[in-house]
């Protein structure tokens, strides 16, 4: 049933708060992450990797979250990673 045919149900709350949320994070990689940066989202990347812009010498851009990877949970990396970005 769409939401729209039913505009009470728990999950039509839950999306309509989700478009009122103070952040959009997205996690992703060079030139996405660039882009959405440029568009004013936060950006932001698991803490096993990176935005992966060797090519890109001069371009920094701060990371507003850092996942944790949820394959390979590791909390000292993870702190680690956390205490190097305080995102």
């Amino acid at each position: 049933m769409p939401l729209a045919a039913c505009p009470t149900s728990r999950i039509a709350d839950e999306i309509t708060a989700a478009r009122h949320s103070n952040y959009v994070v997205f996690l992703h990689r060079v030139p996405f992450a660039h882009d959405i940066f440029r568009l004013g989202f936060h950006t932001g990347f698991r803490e096993g990797s990176t935005y992966q812009q060797h090519q890109y010498t001069d371009l920094e851009l701060p990371v507003r979250m850092l996942d944790n990877d949820f394959r390979n949970p590791d909390l000292d990396r993870y702190i680690e990673r956390f205490l190097e970005y305080k995102p």
